[in-house]
């Protein structure tokens, strides 16, 4: 019987930490900003998943006459750009 309330407390414990793990990642999602781009556009995003280093905001090239902004995941980092 002891084992059994122990595997029952171990999965109490379990869904605990997912549900604040949940709770986390949705308070991230809300955490939102709006950027703006030379360019003229702006998007509204969440500052946790993207970032926009200010190097990488509105790069003209003059030869093709238009910008280009790199994003880069925060979760992945400089390997995922958009």
């Amino acid at each position: 019987m002891d084992r059994q309330w122990a595997d029952v407390r171990r999965q109490r414990e379990q869904d605990e930490q997912r549900r604040a793990e949940v709770e986390r990642r949705q308070r991230e999602l809300r955490q939102r900003t709006t950027v703006g781009s030379a360019a003229g556009w702006t998007l509204n995003y969440s500052t946790n998943l993207l970032e926009i280093p200010p190097r990488a905001n509105d790069l003209f090239d003059p030869q093709k006459q238009t910008y280009t902004t790199i994003w880069h995941s925060r979760q992945h980092g400089e390997q995922v750009v958009m």
